[in-house]
């Protein structure tokens, strides 16, 4: 079972407010309470406090995670630390509404939910921690978890089970039948055991679940989805995964509905010269979303990011129109998750800034990109208990005779394997540097790295080439060569002007 085990929770964290003279109304009093009338909501944030046992695993990172915005899933770390020798963490943070979260060890991530002014505490299991292959590809982080949060993330535990079962043991009836009886019985038992708690994140996680049942099974078709579920007066959940969820499939899906939208349609307003205004008409086609601005603008951005790696579609359009809904719009969370789609989308695609690192060769001296500005530069993640990897370093030596003097390699290997690879190295005379990533072990995530031997290649100015190169035995001589001719045309061509 993967993610969060929570157990019964132990009741809401006291938080104690000190007043000042109670009985008595001052002018003081009403300045203050004006004051924080018109404070940012921000400031109104309550602390998390999260603690933390990893059997066996001294001095690793552990963070907490959120997203960014949870339309485009960009993720931003909110509080970090390093188990200390006996495996133990604590991190403290003030959040100003509940949301969804990670906890993170090294790379591994469990889900959890973070609710201000609850406390959390984490174990975490040692054989779970200590699976080899990519990182990206192993189970999630498992934990058990004792939490403070009113109860929280049991009841939505609860509720997440409950569900699985009836869609697993309905699942002809529910997609197969015209009959609404069997979800809407469902839907009604669940909220009326829930809604008792008074938890509204909860109720909105357990609406927009039921509203996702209701669309896959046609109970509801797509215009009284919108109806019932996108009412210009009820405001976007934008915290709540569960509404994310359910909008960012929903409004993806009405992109194959051929009587608002087709292919040519969207193809031609984004490709536009006016692209903003162009596929704000095309969405306002719906009637819905023509009296709906922010959900439309969302939506727009949804079209943007769905529709960027189309072949038809020119990316420059693209991230342009980014810009402008980032720049026009009226809705902060709008901007926000329009500049996170920008972001995202160009991160480690050709031209964009490579991630910075500053990491130990053999000798203990500190390398980073910056040192080998002006040449190309090939970064070759490994393992040492990876044995293709390391048969792959005599064809890493032949490239560096290729293009001598253009070209420099770097192998970035994790902590355990360094002085296996170093001394691998020295017995070939492989004459580049070995660097050990050490705690640095981000540099593996923000260069996605899922699979070993993996390779970068990065242009002269310390810009990406490609995240994604091949194998030497699968062309990567001719993706450099490739990319330095088309480096080479691009300053060319800059020159020129």
């Amino acid at each position: 079972m993967s993610g969060p085990i929570t157990k019964k929770s132990f009741g809401c964290k006291a938080i104690r407010l000190q007043m000042i003279c109670p009985n008595k109304i001052t002018s003081f009093s009403i300045l203050l309470f004006a004051i924080m009338a018109f404070l940012p909501f921000q400031l109104m944030s309550l602390p998390v406090i999260v603690t933390g046992h990893a059997d066996q695993m001294p001095n690793k990172l552990v963070r907490l995670i959120v997203y960014s915005d949870q339309f485009s899933k960009l993720e931003k770390t909110i509080a970090s630390t390093y188990t200390n020798e006996s495996g133990e963490f604590d991190m403290e943070v003030d959040i100003p509404e509940t949301t969804f979260a990670f906890l993170a060890l090294e790379l591994k991530k469990g889900e959890f939910y973070l609710k201000p002014g609850a406390t959390y505490s984490f174990f975490i299991p040692y054989d779970t921690v200590r699976q080899r292959g990519s990182v990206f590809d192993e189970l999630p982080l498992r934990f058990t978890l004792e939490s403070e949060d009113e109860g929280l993330n049991r009841m939505i535990g609860e509720f997440n089970q409950s569900y699985n079962e009836f869609v697993i043991s309905h699942t002809n009836r529910i997609y197969r039948s015209r009959d609404k009886t069997l979800v809407l019985n469902f839907a009604k038992a669940l909220t009326d055991k829930y809604a008792s708690e008074g938890e509204p994140y909860l109720l909105d996680y357990m609406k927009y679940t039921i509203a996702s049942l209701e669309w896959v099974s046609k109970i509801k078709n797509e215009q009284e989805i919108l109806e019932a579920y996108f009412d210009p007066d009820d405001p976007v959940l934008y915290k709540n995964i569960q509404y994310t969820t359910f909008f960012t499939d929903f409004f993806k899906a009405m992109f194959g509905s051929t009587h608002l939208f087709n292919y040519d349609d969207m193809t031609a307003a984004i490709n536009s010269e006016k692209g903003y205004v162009n596929v704000e008409k095309l969405l306002n086609r719906s009637e819905r979303l023509s009296k709906y601005p922010e959900v439309r603008e969302l939506v727009a951005s949804l079209l943007l990011a769905k529709k960027y790696y189309s072949p038809d579609i020119r990316k420059d359009k693209v991230l342009s129109i980014f810009t402008e809904i980032e720049d026009k719009s009226v809705f902060p969370n709008v901007k926000l998750t329009a500049r996170n789609y920008r972001k995202k989308l160009t991160h480690l695609e050709y031209g964009s800034p490579a991630p910075p690192f500053r990491l130990k060769d053999a000798e203990g001296a500190y390398t980073t990109l910056a040192h080998f500005e002006g040449k190309f530069v090939l970064l070759s993640f490994q393992r040492a208990d990876c044995p293709l990897c390391l048969d792959y370093m005599s064809d890493l030596d032949a490239l560096t005779r290729e293009f001598k003097g253009e070209l420099q390699v770097l192998t970035l290997v994790d902590e355990e394997g360094f002085r296996e690879t170093v001394e691998y190295a020295r017995l070939r005379s492989f004459d580049w540097p070995i660097l050990t990533i050490g705690k640095q072990i981000l540099v593996l995530e923000e260069y996605n790295i899922r699979a070993y031997p993996a390779y970068v290649i990065i242009n002269p100015d310390n810009t990406i080439a490609t995240a994604n190169a091949p194998l030497p035995e699968e062309g990567l001589s001719f993706f450099i060569r490739r990319f330095r001719n088309q480096y080479q045309r691009y300053k060319e061509g800059n020159t020129g002007e």
